[in-house]
């Protein structure tokens, strides 16, 4: 039980003199995952802001308008959910224009408008 004692107090010194600043270490990382998930706390704030907007300027009322001038299935009832990130890309595909530098991203609140007025 001696042996075992002295061994693990000769080990803590051995830690204490080679990592001083071990504490100091563990702190600084502690804070910094701390200051970067606050970050994307305020990243993932930002796109619900964006998401309000999106569904405020482009919601279920223009979507289906869209969807029904331009079919996103592949004719057996199979298909994107309507006004998801694959829905938008088959209409804009379906449309000619994905990929084109005037198409205002797909969360982008002006998204709905541009394609409405290319139909």
């Amino acid at each position: 039980m001696i042996k075992v004692r002295t061994i693990k107090v000769k080990v803590a010194k051995a830690i204490k003199t080679s990592f001083p600043d071990l504490r100091l270490l563990i702190g600084t990382f502690l804070v910094s995952g701390f200051l970067i998930g606050c970050g994307e706390e305020q990243d993932v704030a930002a796109k619900a802001q964006v998401s309000v907007e999106m569904q405020e300027q482009c919601g279920e009322q223009e979507f289906l308008v869209i969807a029904e001038k331009v079919s996103a299935g592949d004719g057996q009832g199979h298909g994107p959910d309507i006004g998801s990130d694959e829905w938008q890309s088959v209409i804009e595909f379906k449309l000619g224009i994905r990929g084109q530098a005037d198409v205002p991203a797909r969360d982008d609140v002006q998204w709905c408008q541009f394609i409405l007025k290319k139909l």
